[in-house]
């Protein structure tokens, strides 16, 4: 009796140390009703999680929550890699991975880590080895990751472009043969500030005295949840970047604003910077400096476009012979032609530059005063 008696309280020992459950709830069910033993996973590596499940399924459902290992926490806008190590069957079937990001209790599409089509021999990754990035606005604290690997003949056979689903159950039961793991992970905060981005390009396509429109392409290792955009601010009178700024719109690659309600004669930097919830950080910048428009420098000097709109063949006159420095800018803030004119008629051809918009800045070298004028080319 008293074997007995330990034998009993040693199971009841073991359940506790080990304690690992087979109910999903509350997320959906995810078992097997076949008993052959076709597929399962065979390790699973996430951080500080290294499970090894060993070389046969959980019994029926073939479906097991491992509640009680030490949850690895996953920050924000981390880079993260996930291995999971399977039978290797060649048979055809799926494997694939899902995050709660959100902690809903459900595993949506938009949350899948991978999915693997595993069509014979000759494509069979073992193990799957997945980099990924944490949404930058995963929901913080304790979520659940589910890892399955899965063949139904009413399923499996559709194509290999069929979106996996993570709940195994159907009207006619629930799907044929496989194996389903579920983990705990902690969703934490971003631990560093991103790296400092750089500007790879800079452009500013039309200057005024109080407006100018800008463009750049913008990179940042800090992950691509990371958001890296222009800042456009004063130098004077210190270059400090939390002086007057203006933010242009976009996203980690290209960037264009339009900017207005700046001061004229004044030196503009376009700075990059990528933030998450850690901090922020700046990098390089490229410069622009408003000018000090003076509109009746262009009626002193009588300065007309003929014809406009035009098919790349036009003049310039100056009625009154003065010297005048003009830029010509493509849309996309291109220089096409930079000279100085100081006659009555000045001929161009900008008729292999193809059609759209131009612009023509024109600057008085004694004043220092510039204006602009568009010039289209249809």
């Amino acid at each position: 009796m008293k074997k007995i008696l330990i034998s009993i309280s040693c199971l009841i020992c073991s359940n506790l140390i080990f304690g690992q459950i087979t109910n999903p709830a509350p997320y959906c069910a995810a078992g097997f009703d076949n008993s052959a033993t076709v597929h399962y996973i065979n390790q699973v590596v996430l951080g500080t999680l290294n499970n090894n499940s060993g070389t046969t399924q959980w019994p029926s459902p073939h479906y097991v929550y491992y509640n009680n290992l030490v949850s690895p926490n996953i920050a924000r806008n981390s880079s993260q890699t996930l291995t999971v190590s399977h039978d290797g069957s060649t048979s055809t079937h799926f494997i694939a991975c899902w995050i709660d990001y959100n902690r809903n209790n459900v595993f949506e599409a938009s949350e899948k880590i991978f999915q693997k089509y595993v069509l014979d021999a000759t494509n069979i990754p073992n193990p799957i080895i997945t980099n990924f990035v944490v949404p930058a606005n995963a929901s913080l604290g304790a979520t659940r990751m589910r890892v399955m690997v899965m063949e139904d003949d009413n399923y499996t056979w559709i194509a290999s472009n069929t979106s996996l689903i993570p709940c195994t159950a159907d009207a006619s039961g629930s799907f044929d043969w496989g194996e389903t793991e579920d983990y705990n992970l902690t969703i934490t905060s971003e631990t560093t500030p991103p790296t400092t981005p750089s500007v790879n390009t800079g452009i500013v396509t039309v200057i005024t005295n109080t407006t100018a429109a800008v463009a750049g392409n913008v990179t940042s290792d800090g992950g691509t949840t990371i958001t890296a955009r222009g800042i456009c601010y004063a130098t004077t009178p210190n270059p400090d970047i939390s002086g007057t700024k203006v933010t242009a719109t976009g996203t980690t690659g290209n960037f264009t604003a339009n900017l207005t309600s700046l001061i004229a004669s004044t030196l503009y930097h376009v700075r990059a910077f990528a933030s998450n919830s850690v901090g922020t950080s700046y990098g390089a910048d490229f410069t622009f400096t408003t000018t000090n428009v003076g509109i009746n420098e262009n009626e002193t000097n009588k300065i007309s476009i003929y014809p406009n709109p035009n098919n790349g063949k036009f003049a310039i006159n100056i009625e009154k012979n003065n010297i005048v420095e003009i830029k010509i800018y493509s849309m996309i803030g291109s220089l096409i032609l930079s000279q100085q004119i100081n006659k009555a008629n000045n001929e161009f051809d900008l008729s292999d530059n193809g059609k759209g918009m131009y612009f023509i800045q024109y600057t008085n070298p004694k004043s220092g005063k510039s204006w602009i004028e568009k010039l289209i080319l249809k």
